[in-house]
């Protein structure tokens, strides 16, 4: 075997070292935290920390030690420290996992610093001048929409939209769910939530019973480009599909008590058990064990799950860290054998 080869067998050995301590981090991660035994995640963190070190120590090692590197191996070894020098960004996100407390599940709305809630002022303002191009039709409700008692556009605050959502994504995590997420918001107008919504799930689906509002919507995520944002018309009483989503979302869409509690009654029923509905008003249903649902916290509920069941799933999802996907811009071009444990910080809510 020649120097070169030597060489190689050794960097593809420390590579392949710190590439099965990584996985084998990940594979902690991926534990929910009331399941993970004591000091598993920092011991799995000091081995990846220990090959990290071999690995580069033998890369920078000086040339009496380890032998000039020919020519033909210079990039080889070059590409490995690169790959190697992603361990202390990806470190961080371990560390905030090891040292992260519980996060109360219950949403609520931000509060803004008074210094800066003029500018809070201002978004809502923008916000609100957005939400009008989206739904033109506003005041202005078919007669038909009237005759069935549907209130006209009421906007949730995008503030208060967006806290729910992040916390209905955070049990998302929790349940460890795998595939595209998908987002259903029921009497969406216009549909500027669902852009929100893009966020944190893949497939963000809303339903509006008036043509009018529903054709704006439709038209408007054309021509965006959103492909992942779906505007329909449709009657939420006769939608078939409630089971087909992670996450279902709506606000009063009813004026009537009896009105309301028939939607609710079938949502509740209707969607696939484990969905979580976020309605940020109180429910008109009077007893949620009726209709096999729980509460999880303030407007999040949970579909087809027993209460002791619902309240591990709450307790899980306060585990979760409160980041959403992209918040974090730094990005690896050619992750190699850190994807693995990228993917796991991601699923624990903790992305890079």
């Amino acid at each position: 075997m020649t120097h070169a080869d030597h060489l190689r067998a050794r960097l593809a050995e420390l590579e392949a070292d710190l590439a099965g301590a990584a996985d084998a981090l990940a594979d902690v991660l991926l534990v929910l935290p009331r399941l993970r035994p004591d000091g598993a995640l920092e011991r799995a963190k000091g081995r990846v920390g220990r090959a990290h070190t071999a690995l580069v120590r033998y890369v920078r090692a000086p040339k009496g030690k380890r032998g000039t590197i020919p020519a033909k191996l210079q990039s080889t070894f070059a590409r490995a420290l690169r790959t190697a020098r992603l361990w202390p960004h990806i470190a961080d996100r371990v560390e905030e996992q090891i040292a992260a407390e519980p996060v109360d599940l219950g949403y609520r709305a931000p509060q803004m610093d008074p210094q800066i809630a003029p500018l809070g002022f201002v978004y809502d303002k923008f916000v609100a001048h957005m939400h009008r191009m989206a739904n033109p039709h506003v005041n202005d409700q078919s007669d038909d929409a009237q005759a069935r008692q549907m209130y006209d556009d009421i906007p949730l605050s995008m503030a208060e939209f967006m806290a729910g959502i992040c916390a209905a994504y955070r049990v998302c995590l929790a349940q460890r769910k795998t595939g595209p997420l998908r987002f259903l918001d029921v009497g969406c107008g216009g549909g500027t939530k669902l852009l929100a919504a893009e966020v944190c799930f893949e497939r963000c689906d809303g339903i509006e019973y008036d043509p009018r509002t529903a054709q704006t919507g439709a038209a408007m995520m054309a021509a965006l480009g959103r492909d992942g944002c779906r505007v329909m018309q449709a009657d939420a009483y006769e939608f078939t599909d409630y089971a087909a989503y992670d996450v279902i979302y709506y606000y009063r869409p009813m004026m009537l008590d009896d009105a309301m509690l028939r939607l609710e009654t079938l949502i509740f029923e209707a969607a696939a058990p484990g969905t979580v509905i976020f309605a940020p008003f109180d429910l008109v249903t009077p007893d949620l064990s009726a209709v096999g649902a729980a509460e999880l916290a303030h407007s999040l509920y949970i579909a087809g799950t027993p209460a002791a069941e619902a309240e591990r799933l709450r307790r899980d999802a306060e585990t979760m860290g409160t980041a959403v996907p992209g918040y974090r811009r730094w990005t690896a071009t050619n992750p190699g054998y850190w994807r693995g444990l990228m993917d796991a910080c991601a699923a624990n809510g903790h992305p890079l």
